[in-house]
């Protein structure tokens, strides 16, 4: 079925190259990330390409810093990403049961 849409992916754990993942991250108009979460983190294979794509140096890169500088404190955490033009959507699963995230009296307080 065309859609209309042009889609680009990477799975991680098959590996990838870091230009060609720069080169996706400019050329897309949105962003699906798709990551299960284990001890409250990302797994290592997620992180080392966060690591290494963002911050490659090779090329434009995605993010200097985490956003918050002395010199202007209205900038806040999370604000130093250089490509913010584009729309972003992060889907985790977590192992957890419903019960997890509707009761106020389990570990996610309901939410």
């Amino acid at each position: 079925m065309n859609t209309g849409y042009e889609v680009k992916t990477t799975i991680v754990e098959s590996g990838y190259e870091i230009v060609e993942e720069l080169d996706k991250y400019k050329w897309a108009d949105a962003v699906f990330v798709q990551t299960p979460v284990y001890w409250m983190s990302v797994p290592y294979l997620f992180k080392k390409y966060m690591d290494e794509v963002f911050t490659s140096g090779i090329g434009e890169v995605l993010c200097t810093d985490d956003g918050r500088t002395r010199s202007d404190l209205s900038k806040k955490y999370g604000s130093g990403g250089l490509m913010n033009k584009k729309k972003y959507m992060l889907s985790t699963t977590w192992n957890a049961p419903l019960e997890s995230f509707e009761d106020p009296a389990q570990f996610f307080e309901g939410k």
